[in-house]
């Protein structure tokens, strides 16, 4: 049985140590993609956050001869404790057909990302403050839209509110205040337990984790940050959440200064969510990165220069770096076009409809494999229904051979009772032939008695 003690541990590392995705690179697809008509690619880089840890990220984003401007607006995907910048994958479809680029990354702590804990929304405000300042550095993105999950969502009202260049926010399942959601959590499994010692707990586990990770679990209050933001915002949450209850997400949009809307619908809190969801995203995004007007606000945004810095000597300038391996994956695309183009000098265009043609030269390539191992399936059936064939000629087989050895047996017992039959009958002929002997023999005796009688008397 699980004591307190166990349940405070568990609840510290639920917190600030969740399970961690791992995955491959690899698993986040092709570089270079299709989506209906459009071309597009996905762009790996190494960021350093203001403790000097790495941030994995990928852009995902149209090939430059497709781009329908130089600068384009671009959503920041922000994924939940337990996840990665993988859980972006599903809006690719969703944002790149309509003109907005997607920038995914890993928190620091989560997924290939340096760090060992997560903060649900501390430290994590500042990675987002690195994103931010890496994507205005670059010069190709207009305006910035933020998608957060569960501590992706806090991470997004929480960053929002002191940086009022955001054009909107959706969050998706956000809790109102982390103290309130670890106290649910323990009476969740614990329902008997006192409030006075419930209490003392969260004392306990907010000392532990401020020594072990150094942020305060009541700084983390969505519905303080929420009063003070302006941003436009789309809530959203699951209605059989039992992680995070949907009422959170119902005090954030009551305290929410700003324009907020909340949407509700059937999952739980790491379901898929539904096309209606999904199709409101993008309908959000359009209307406030595209359609809508700036806004203008005097506010000066926090960026990731204004983060308190990490006391570390080997502390690396906050200002966005990238990593050198970003160096050699960019020297090796250059390789790659030389090698297609076969000039170092080839304009854009041509480099363009060079990796255009790598593109349908892939999908000639998946689509013979895929006809190959659609061969391999129908191989695979034939040799199925051979074997079935098979064994049913081996079950006739059988079938006939007990068949003739149940005739051969029903041949033998006739000929068997035919054998006694005859043997019966030959006895009763005998019998019939030994009675009438006998009756003959007994006439000739009475004959004789008969004549030797009256020979006496005549005499």
């Amino acid at each position: 049985m699980q004591t307190l003690s166990q349940l405070w541990d568990d609840m510290c590392g639920l917190i600030i140590r969740p399970q961690r995705c791992e995955y491959e690179v690899s698993h986040l697809g092709p570089q270079l993609f299709r989506i209906d008509d459009g071309v597009y690619e996905r762009t790996d880089v190494t960021v350093y956050n203001p403790r000097g840890m790495e941030l994995k990220c990928s852009h995902f984003e149209p090939t430059q001869s497709q781009r329908p401007s130089e600068k384009m607006p671009c959503v920041v995907y922000l994924h939940g404790n337990c996840g990665s910048r993988q859980d972006s994958l599903d809006c690719v479809t969703v944002l790149l057909p309509h003109g907005i680029s997607l920038f995914s990354f890993d928190f620091s702590g989560s997924g290939l990302s340096e760090g060992e804990y997560v903060s649900l929304g501390h430290f994590e405000k500042q990675d987002l403050a690195t994103i931010i300042d890496y994507l205005q550095s670059k010069g190709t993105t207009s305006r910035v839209g933020l998608w957060g999950r569960s501590m992706g969502a806090v991470t997004s009202i929480m960053y929002a509110s002191k940086d009022p260049t955001i054009a909107g926010i959706v969050c998706d399942s956000p809790f109102s205040s982390l103290p309130d959601l670890m106290q649910e959590l323990v009476l969740t499994q614990k329902p008997w337990v006192p409030k006075f010692l419930l209490k003392a707990a969260i004392n306990s586990m907010r000392s532990t984790i401020t020594k072990k990770v150094g942020f305060d679990i009541h700084d983390l209050n969505t519905i303080k940050y929420a009063s003070s933001s302006d941003v436009p915002a789309l809530l959203a949450h699951a209605k059989d959440d039992l992680l995070v209850d949907q009422r959170h997400s119902k005090l954030v949009q009551q305290a929410y200064q700003g324009e907020c809307a909340l949407m509700g619908f059937e999952g739980g809190h790491n379901t898929d969510r539904p096309e209606f969801f999904l199709d409101a995203v993008t309908t959000f995004f359009i209307h406030h990165l595209i359609t809508k007007p700036p806004p203008t606000d005097s506010r000066t945004p926090i960026r990731a220069r204004s983060t308190p810095q990490a006391s570390s000597s080997n502390h690396v300038d906050p200002m966005l770096v990238l990593k050198e391996d970003k160096e050699e994956d960019a020297a090796k695309k250059d390789d790659e076009k030389e090698e297609v183009c076969g000039d170092d000098t080839a304009s854009p265009s041509e480099t363009q409809e060079a990796r255009e043609e790598e593109v349908k030269a892939q999908e000639e390539i998946e689509a013979k494999q895929q006809e190959e191992a659609e061969v391999k399936e129908e191989k695979a059936e034939l040799k199925g229904e051979e074997a079935e064939l098979k064994e049913e000629e081996a079950e006739v087989k059988e079938e006939e051979v007990a068949a003739k050895e149940e005739e051969a047996q029903q041949k033998e017992s006739e000929d068997i009772e035919a054998k006694e039959s005859a043997h019966v009958g030959a006895n009763k002929e005998s019998e019939v032939q030994k009675e009438n002997e006998e009756e003959n023999q007994k006439e000739e005796k009475e004959e004789t008695h008969t004549t030797e009688e009256e020979g006496g008397q005549v005499s």
